[in-house]
């Protein structure tokens, strides 16, 4: 569930019960006036000026709770956010197996119709569809089973576990979603928990490796092979892997690939730059004067202390230690994602401020 495109509706009584800073204040004003997180965002960087995420954030979480805001979405995604160690009412159910559907309603959803006919005929030969009731475990974090879904009818919730072993809401997923393809696709563990949050019905693709194997190396080799590599770069990220897959599917199409040579210099120290980037493979040495201070590999990103603290000035030298992939995302684009998901630029700013703590220490030994 996304909130930073929702028209924002307030109650305007309570505001005197909340302890607010300067910031916040502004913040608030702003909000009033552009009516969404995402406007908020977009008006401060045309005008320029940075925005302090997680004062942004502080500041609707304590709006929502203070019943500020009216609108419903916003208590209901700070519910599903974070689920503490309640997880025990979701379980692994008995599904029934429901009738064929028809070819024509698959066809329609939005991963089948850009498929090639024999493609989408050769999957659906090998697919049944299911009903779940509520609470299902449909698909659980660290398994290694390998099908694929796509939700028909109910809701469902994407669910990644901290170290804590809380979940956060990744994404909500509603019919026409399909989920579980990356570990269908590139044979790896399960990277999130999905549970039917009501009574679903989903169209099960189920692998079986002698039907399968040959066919996916061929259309991953000739069709999907730089989505692939994305996705996998970016589910490697302790951050982006947070990412809603509509938000995933935007970075992927916004970004662009740029490769780098094994000793090539991406960016040098004190240049001017306004670039962020992911790496998808290899990885890339950081350093400050003659000082070697980090190695970044597949999933890290980088290059967010330029936009988000210092003015388009880089605080190291970034360079490639072996052939490397990267994502690259221009500015506008960067701060495009940001505004349209609060939690993950509050995790994004969180990364560049400990990167710069990170560096006075270094400055000061």
């Amino acid at each position: 569930m996304n909130i930073e495109k929702i028209e924002i509706k307030f109650n305007v009584q309570p505001l005197s019960l909340i302890p607010l800073n300067r910031l916040q204040k502004d913040y608030l004003d702003v909000l009033i006036r552009e009516k969404s997180i995402a406007n908020l965002v977009r008006f401060y960087y045309r005008q320029g000026w940075l925005v302090h995420f997680n004062d942004l954030y502080i500041l609707v979480f304590n709006l929502t709770n203070a019943h500020v805001i009216l609108n419903p979405e916003f208590p209901e995604y700070f519910k599903k956010l974070v689920i503490k160690n309640d997880f025990k009412k979701f379980h692994l159910a008995q599904a029934s197996v429901v009738k064929e559907v028809e070819f024509k309603q698959v066809h329609s959803l939005p991963f089948f119709r850009s498929l090639k006919s024999e493609v989408f005929e050769f999957l659906m030969k090998n697919s049944k569809v299911y009903e779940y009731p509520a609470y299902s475990l449909l698909i659980e974090q660290g398994t290694n089973e390998r099908d694929m879904y796509t939700l028909l009818e109910g809701t469902a919730g994407i669910y990644k576990r901290n170290s804590q072993g809380d979940r956060f809401c990744v994404a909500s997923l509603v019919p026409g979603c399909l989920f579980g393809e990356y570990g269908f696709f590139l044979n790896e563990p399960r990277l999130a928990d999905v549970v039917a949050l009501s009574k679903v019905k989903v169209l099960k693709i189920e692998y079986q490796a002698n039907i399968f194997d040959t066919w996916i190396n061929k259309q991953v080799a000739e069709n999907l092979k730089h989505r692939f590599w994305i996705i996998h770069g970016i589910m490697k990220s302790n951050i982006l892997s947070l990412l809603p897959e509509d938000t995933t599917d935007q970075l992927i199409h916004r970004g662009k690939i740029k490769e780098i040579k094994a000793g090539e210099t991406l960016f040098e120290e004190n240049s001017h730059g306004t670039q962020f980037y992911v790496i998808i493979q290899g990885n890339i040495l950081i350093q400050q004067g003659q000082k070697n201070i980090n190695v970044l590999k597949q999933g890290d990103c980088f290059g967010e202390l330029a936009l988000f603290v210092n003015q388009g000035i880089r605080t190291a030298r970034a360079k490639a230690q072996v052939d490397t992939l990267l994502l690259e995302l221009n500015a506008q684009d960067f701060f495009d994602l940001l505004a349209d998901n609060l939690f993950l630029a509050k995790e994004i700013e969180a990364i560049a401020y400990q990167r710069v703590k990170s560096d006075q220490k270094r400055t000061k030994t």
